[in-house]
């Protein structure tokens, strides 16, 4: 089950009318849970229309600025406690219980003035030490590299609100998703458009930690038309952390391929920035590389069989306009694209015929272990006394009797047989040892 979460900032919401805009666009994208920025709520009853659809947590700011709203589905039967609201209308925190599945969803609208950003920032830091998985989203009102994160006329300098947000994320290993995925590419949610602008920048992000970024999908961004910002939609996996031990099969045929082992240096290089490695990382990592290895298989394949019905149609087509050379190119490139598919099902046969051929040795060992089970174990035992001993016990017992104080019983043993007993004995504790020795010098002198 994934829970699709998205931001937007909507600059004003006082219109009952632009609410059901806001409930249209969040139906059609299929959102649970949306942070909203800007909305200008003052008091409750301002979000009346929303109530319809979502449970509404707000941090109240003025008619004319602020204001952020944590919108809840109500089909969702989602348990949630609100940590706090406010901060001038700029902040929701709050801790959000779906089934078994718990996060802590963060809302945040920076304040676009350099150093209210980076007291912001700081007030912010005390709510993201929760061990909880974090999930934070808004309107960030900063870029982190502006040669990617600004789009059009000039480029600004990263400053000290931009710094001050990547130690923020730094301090609490938190990534952005899209940025893992493209780390060259450029994005913009926010665009100005007035004519003497002409700039977008990439503001609002969604960002959870490290350590949780297998439950994250890629971020997508939609143009919304009644406002200047893009909604960022993301789906949240609601499963357990998956095991990071055993082993999983890699189809290692996929490292002959070029682009396959370039995507996954890439992706492991991507892992690498900024990680604390460990058996925790690693177990990430394994997962990350199998779930692309997996995909990419299941895309190669598509590829392959698309490939080979554009060819048969190819030929088809051929055939029936008579054109023979034609002809003869598709049925090679046909013939080519069966022999890669004939290479893979004869390594298949082989494997299955080997793996056959050692089930049955080891079931003909079996059958002759079977066979010469009388020959190579004890079944029954005579006693002395004329008794028919079966059990291990009973053999055990007898034997251990047959032998006690032998010695002592055979008073005519011979010393030089006694001697050789003893050297076929030689792991005898040294107590025993002094003991046997005692007893031969007796005997000695009793046959001098």
């Amino acid at each position: 089950m994934a829970l699709n979460l998205a931001t937007l900032n909507v600059r004003g919401l006082r219109d009952p009318g632009k609410c059901t805009r806001l409930l249209g666009e969040l139906k059609t994208l299929g959102v649970d849970v949306a942070a909203v920025q800007e909305t200008h709520f003052t008091c409750g009853a301002d979000c009346r229309v929303l109530e319809s659809d979502f449970n509404v947590f707000s941090a109240y700011g003025s008619r004319t600025s602020v204001g952020v709203s944590l919108l809840v589905g109500r089909s969702l039967d989602a348990d949630v406690d609100v940590v706090f609201a406010g901060d001038g209308g700029r902040l929701v925190v709050a801790d959000v219980a779906v089934k078994s599945f718990k996060f802590r969803l963060v809302a945040v609208y920076a304040p676009n003035i350099v150093v209210e950003r980076v007291s912001f920032f700081r007030r912010l830091a005390p709510f993201l030490d929760d061990t909880k998985r974090l999930v934070l989203m808004g309107d960030w009102n900063a870029i982190l590299d502006p040669k990617i994160d600004k789009v059009g006329r000039g480029a600004r300098r990263v400053g000290r609100c931009e710094s001050s947000l990547a130690g923020l994320m730094t301090r609490h290993d938190l990534v952005d998703r899209f940025r893992l995925d493209h780390p060259g590419r450029e994005m913009w949610t926010w665009l100005d458009s007035s004519p003497s602008a002409k700039v977008g920048s990439y503001l609002d992000r969604v960002l959870v930690r490290r350590a949780d970024i297998d439950f994250v999908s890629c971020p997508t961004f939609h143009l919304i038309a009644w406002t200047d910002h893009k909604l960022v939609r993301v789906s949240l996996r609601l499963a357990n952390r998956p095991s990071l031990a055993g082993y999983w099969k890699f189809n290692t045929s996929l490292l002959e391929i070029r682009d396959f082992r370039d995507r996954l240096e890439s992706l492991i290089q991507r892992a690498l920035v900024g990680a604390v490695t460990g058996n925790r990382w690693w177990g990430s990592l394994k997962h990350r590389i199998r779930d692309f290895a997996t995909k990419y298989g299941q895309q190669l394949n598509l590829d392959r069989t698309k490939e080979a019905k554009s060819i048969d149609d190819r030929l088809s087509r051929a055939v029936a306009g008579g054109d023979s050379l034609n002809v003869e190119l598709a049925r090679g490139d046909l013939e080519r694209e069966s022999s890669e598919r004939y290479k893979g099902y004869v390594v298949r046969s082989r494997l299955k015929r080997v793996l056959n051929e050692a089930v049955k040795t080891n079931a003909t060992a079996r059958e002759e272990e079977v066979r010469r089970f009388p020959d190579r174990y004890i079944g029954s035992v005579k006693a002395p006394d004329g008794r028919l001993l079966r059990s291990t016990r009973e053999i055990r017992d007898a034997f251990r009797a047959h032998f006690r104080d032998r010695f002592a019983r055979c008073t005519d043993l011979p010393l030089r047989e006694f001697r050789s007993y003893l050297a076929d004995f030689p792991a005898l504790g040294w107590l025993k040892r002094l003991a046997a020795r005692v007893w031969l010098l007796n005997a000695k002198s009793v046959t001098r």
